[in-house]
């Protein structure tokens, strides 16, 4: 793998530890800035397979992404607080 040290290992476990009831829907945010919405995901121990929910401009329905070039993911669905300790995260967050 290439790219900033661990990056890459990031997104991987991230991903792995996606919860089996929270919808695969939100933005990869890229390191050129570049947001693209995804309504699904697979990926493999480098890249990242995104399932837009529209064509882009040129027509593009999925964009492969590599690890090394995602800046944040954003979650757009609504999900229980509680669901994010399932990535391994600790803590609360306030209710909205």
């Amino acid at each position: 793998m290439t790219g900033e040290i661990g990056t890459e290992n990031r997104w991987l476990r991230l991903l792995k530890a996606w919860p089996e009831k929270m919808p695969q829907q939100g933005l990869v945010v890229t390191t050129l800035n570049e947001q693209i919405p995804f309504t699904g995901f697979v990926f493999d121990d480098e890249i990242m397979l995104l399932q837009r929910p529209a064509p882009d401009a040129m027509g593009g329905r999925q964009v492969f992404v590599p690890f090394e070039s995602i800046a944040c993911l954003k979650i757009t669905a609504v999900v229980p607080t509680k669901m994010f300790n399932e990535f391994g995260f600790s803590g609360s967050l306030p209710k909205i």
